[in-house]
């Protein structure tokens, strides 16, 4: 990398690690006496490029009331709060950012060192028997899949849950997820 898409990095790290608004992202160098951080629309752009990470960008209501896909894909208002998808300028007032997630688990194998980092699940099955609880691992849910057969359309496999050192043990955690209606009970 160089000394600027550095600079890029560690002033976009700052940025989202410490949750600054983008005033207060833009004053850092005034206090540090140094040139002006690239913009924020810049440093999303280089570390995308730099990443090979590309965002989905998605329009969403004002308010948070929903994403405008699927089935609200052609709407032009939410249908829970009526307010308008798009600002005066014609441009939706609100987008959410994703990163597909094929793309981040590919970039964790392209570096040597992350693809390393990789096998701890793996490495954690060579100790198995240890009554010891010290990690996901040496859960029950997790020791009775390593013995299931995977089942795919109803029709039973012959290999077994994380029977290939190189599958990927995933765990959801959500905070605040509400997926009914009346937003009253959150998962």
């Amino acid at each position: 990398l160089s000394a600027d898409d550095r600079a890029t990095l560690r002033g976009f790290a700052m940025h989202h690690n410490l949750s600054l608004t983008e005033e207060q992202y833009k004053g850092i160098p005034q206090y540090m006496n140094s040139e002006p951080f690239p913009s924020l629309k810049y440093a999303h752009t280089r570390l995308s490029k730099l990443s090979g990470i590309r965002p989905l960008r998605f329009d969403c209501c004002w308010n948070s009331c929903c994403c405008f896909t699927g089935k609200y894909s052609d709407l032009r208002s939410c249908p829970f709060c009526q307010l308008s998808r798009y600002g005066s300028n014609g441009k939706a007032r609100k987008q959410f950012h994703y990163l597909p997630f094929t793309q981040r688990l590919a970039s964790l194998y392209a570096s040597r060192s992350n693809a390393t980092k990789m096998w701890y699940r793996t490495e954690q099955d060579r100790h198995a028997g240890d009554s010891t609880f010290k990690d996901y691992t040496d859960g029950r849910h997790y020791r009775g899949l390593r013995t299931e057969r995977v089942v795919i359309d109803g029709q039973e496999q012959t290999f077994v849950y994380f029977s290939d050192g190189r599958d990927v043990a995933l765990a959801l955690s959500a905070d605040g997820v509400c997926p009914f209606r009346n937003r009253r009970v959150t998962c």
